[in-house]
């Protein structure tokens, strides 16, 4: 599945809330925004991203609850979500989120759509 068109559209349609981008050197290591759904009134991480060299190192982690943190000071009462894969869902439940629902294959054949909340601090 060629995602890129998913995340051009969220990037031209989300330029309203802060989009990050970590950088060594000149090489981006990780991306990630985050935003507020209002159909569920939640905050979101989105299209979190991390090069495969610098995965199981700490840098996903570190960049995450960073991220976390910014959405805590700009939407205090709001819980965060995310919507991830079965692949990622060991990740985000180390952080403290919990699985509120999967849909089978709802990101790919495959692919199942874990949609995962971190309650309001």
């Amino acid at each position: 599945m060629d995602e890129l068109p998913f995340f051009e559209h969220w990037l031209y349609n989300h330029s309203e809330y802060p989009f990050f981008v970590v950088q060594e050197g000149h090489r981006i290591i990780a991306c990630g925004g985050i935003y507020v759904d209002h159909r569920f009134n939640m905050a979101g991480l989105a299209w979190s991203m991390v090069d495969p060299k610098y995965q199981d190192q700490g840098v996903g982690t570190e960049f995450t609850i960073f991220r976390i943190k910014q959405i805590r000071k700009a939407f205090p009462d709001l819980p965060c979500f995310i919507e991830t894969s079965q692949h990622a869902k060991g990740f985000y439940q180390k952080l403290g989120f919990r699985t509120k629902n999967v849909v089978k294959n709802g990101l790919a054949d495959g692919l199942d759509k874990y949609f995962m909340e971190l309650p309001a601090a």
